[in-house]
């Protein structure tokens, strides 16, 4: 099957989109597809939108975002229909709705994303105060999309819940594929039990991973640390990914590491390690389309701590990968999870191996492509 696999960005660049662009083209290929990629497309606008922007922002106190207007995508389906010109394919798949919004091609459509802009708003802090000219165009963009195709399928069941919902879509064409992990992963079940073997029984390191610290819950995260601590259980938190603004300087249990780039060789290695040593994922987030750290996590074995809010229940079930508590729980409920099991090493190592096998049969690229291929013979 050849796919014109459709992105308004660059799909080799890691960077964008925690890297799913990548790896969810890679997934195709290693199912065997031929993907022709479409990419790089330009927002192209007039200057009265830009206007409006300028209006809406600085006089009326509102978000307005050009790329929900529908002349964004209206230039994207002609710059797609172009670079297809020459390009015979079966399919045309695209993790966004925007590039295929108004594509008129006779090939059947399929998308594959982590969210839909009606579940993003007031959920996600870019997507709270929208104009109503912005949430209008916004919804009816997406639903011309998901009217034009064959299959829409979601990382998550609160993502496709969104769709049926939220667009009126046909239950029958929404499907759920969690995304896989955005790591290389050849680990197998004694490597992990050996990973949990060689980790501090007397130290509890809890590791944060997220440029986000507000949204992402690192408040929370740094509580529990310090909770820990005073109960007497020597715990550090290890910091990934950003350099909180903290009131005070970092306590002396904090380890901030910064941003660590999965595009290089050293930044991998660094990342490996985290994911290695640690004992727990702390991501309390406030709101998380899908939380794909988590996945990562899971495949080194690694329990997650975290909030049963937007995809993540998709990723996380209670004792088997880690726990997802009620987004309003207190410190308390963590602190006490976190003793129940640290102080059973037993019950650790069980949770360790069952989180490596959540991994295995859900959260990863290959479990992903073994369903992706299922649903696309059917298109």
């Amino acid at each position: 099957m050849r796919i014109a696999y459709v992105t308004a960005y660059d799909s080799s660049d890691l960077h964008h989109w925690s890297g799913l662009g990548y790896y969810i083209s890679q997934c195709l290929r290693d199912q065997g597809f031929e993907l022709h990629p479409i990419s790089g497309l330009k927002r192209r606008v007039q200057y009265y939108p830009k206007l409006k922007k300028a209006f809406y922002e600085f006089v009326v106190g509102k978000r307005f975002s050009i790329e929900r207007e529908p002349a964004v995508a209206e230039s994207y389906a002609r710059q797609v229909e172009q670079l297809m010109k020459d390009v015979r394919t079966d399919l045309i798949l695209s993790p966004g709705t925007l590039p295929i919004a108004f594509l008129e091609r006779s090939e059947p459509i399929v998308t594959w994303a982590d969210s839909t802009f009606a579940g993003m708003m007031n959920f996600y802090p870019d997507y709270t105060g929208f104009c109503t000219e912005t949430i209008q165009h916004g919804l009816s963009v997406e639903k011309t999309a998901l009217e034009r195709c064959r299959f829409a399928i979601y990382a998550s069941e609160w993502a496709a819940a969104s769709a049926v919902n939220c667009y009126g879509a046909s239950p029958d064409r929404i499907k759920v594929v969690p995304f896989g992990a955005n790591v290389e992963c050849n680990r197998t079940a004694t490597d992990i039990q050996r990973l949990t073997s060689s980790k501090s029984r007397t130290v509890c390191r809890l590791l944060f991973v997220g440029v986000d610290w507000q949204r992402k819950g690192g408040d929370t995260a740094l509580e529990v640390a310090r909770r820990l601590n005073e109960t007497g259980l020597e715990t550090e938190l290890w910091v990934v990914g950003c350099e909180p603004r903290l009131a005070r300087p970092y306590p002396d249990y904090v380890k901030v590491f910064g941003f660590v780039s999965k595009s290089t060789a050293r930044g991998r290695e660094q990342l490996d390690g985290f994911f290695s040593e640690a004992h727990f994922l702390m991501l309390p987030s406030v709101a998380e389309a899908y939380g794909l750290v988590l996945c990562e996590a899971n495949s080194f074995g690694l329990p997650c701590l975290t909030t049963d809010v937007g995809g993540i229940p998709t990723i996380i079930k209670n004792d088997v990968n880690g726990h997802a508590f009620p987004l309003r729980s207190s410190v308390t409920s963590y602190v006490d999870y976190v003793l129940s099991v640290f102080t059973n090493w037993k019950r650790y190592e069980e949770l360790s191996r069952s989180s490596f096998e959540r991994y295995e049969s859900r959260l990863s690229w290959k479990a992903a492509g073994t369903d992706i291929r299922r649903i696309l013979q059917d298109v």
